[in-house]
Parts: structure tokens; sequence; C-alpha cells
């Protein structure tokens, strides 16, 4: 008899328990975020000798196993403009950062002019890829480099790139 007034008030009891449970919402915590449910606002940062750099306008494109990231201040039009060019299948690491002759390539524009062009001197740049998720297109790395300007004008001093930060999807 005690048995079977313990189940007759358990029973509803564990119901209701069971109704309440199953009606709440649950999420699913990993150790990894995902990055194609949790992908961040684009951003790129540098400074530009001793100035800070923050991109206006940021464009990033994969083509024929490239991609390319330009970071423009001022608009599309603007000047600085930092652009990175990588292979699109890079992995995770730290590489070296150089001019066109390069495997990741870095240019800086200061202008429209011919001696406001520079381009990453070779061996002077780090570039290291510390997140790339392909499957989602999402990219994060830091940079630094020293650029020489691409005109014959001796008399222009090189510009150091340094302390670049950027977080892409392409």
């Amino acid at each position: 008899m005690r048995f079977t007034r313990f189940l007759f008030i358990a029973t509803p009891l564990l119901i209701l328990g069971f109704v309440i449970a199953s009606s709440c919402e649950k999420k699913v915590i990993g150790l990894t975020p995902s990055p194609v449910n949790d992908i961040p606002e684009n951003s790129f940062s540098a400074y530009i000798g001793p100035d800070e750099f923050k991109d206006t306008v940021l464009w990033s494109q994969e083509d024929a196993g490239i991609l390319t990231i330009s970071a423009f201040a001022n608009g599309e039009n603007g000047y600085p403009r930092v652009t990175l060019k990588f292979p699109s299948d890079i992995t995770g690491g730290t590489f070296g950062l150089g001019g066109p002759q390069s495997v990741n390539q870095a240019f800086l524009e200061l202008g429209p002019l011919p001696d406001q062009k520079y381009v990453a001197i070779d061996s002077t740049g780090i570039f290291a890829i510390t997140t790339h998720f392909t499957e989602s297109n999402l990219i994060r790395g830091k940079f630094f480099f020293t650029a020489e300007v691409t005109s014959t004008n001796p008399g222009i001093p090189n510009v150091d790139v340094w302390s670049g930060n950027f977080l892409i999807t392409y």
C-alpha cells in the first residue's frame, strides 16, 4: 500500500519533471568554436611607421589559388592601402613575407604616385597564420614587414609596417 501511494505521487512529478526538462532550450558547447556558425566581423589593423592604420574598406578575393586581402583607409580609393597575397590553401604556421617574387607578398601604397608605392623587401617580413578554416573561408593572422619604394627615386626612405593583424572571411 505504501509503495502504491508512493507511485501515485511520484509518477506525476516524474512526468512533470520530464516535460519541463525536455522543453528547455539546450545548447551544445564545444571545446573549439564553430567557424561556420560563429563567424566574427572582418578586421585589419597595423602600424605604418609610427601611425596606426585601421581599414575603412576591407576587400578579399580568392582567385587561381591565391588569396588577396586589401585594406584601404578613407574609402575604396583611399590611402594608405595595405595588400597581402598568399596561397589560399596556406596552413597555420609562420612564413617569410616579401615582394612580388615571394610566395607570400606584401604591398603598401601611401598614395597614387609612383614614389608612394612600396613592396615588402624580401626576408624582412614575417607572416603568421594563426587560424585558417578553409571549409568556412575564415583566416586569421599577424604580419610585419619593411617596404621599399618601387620607383627609382633613391631619396625615399623605407617604411616599416608592423603589429599587423587580420581576421577575414573570403
